[in-house]
């Protein structure tokens, strides 16, 4: 990201205390997390919901044994 694209906000300026905030862009997804992207379940049949649906609740079940 260049230096042009960037903006940069002395928060002792907008009310807070003396620390520099820099507005820039974010990487997606962020390399740093394993985590999955969102699943859209609208998608799924109301078959694939519904066993989707039990597996959770069984794994829920689960963990309060």
């Amino acid at each position: 990201m260049s230096d042009k694209t960037k903006r940069q906000y002395e928060s002792n300026v907008i009310g807070l205390p003396p620390l520099k905030m820099v507005l820039g862009s974010i990487p997606d997804p962020d390399p740093g997390e394993g985590r999955r992207p969102f699943r859209d379940f609208a998608s799924e049949k109301p078959e694939e919901a519904r066993s989707t649906l039990a597996k959770l609740i069984g794994h829920l079940q689960e963990g309060k044994k």
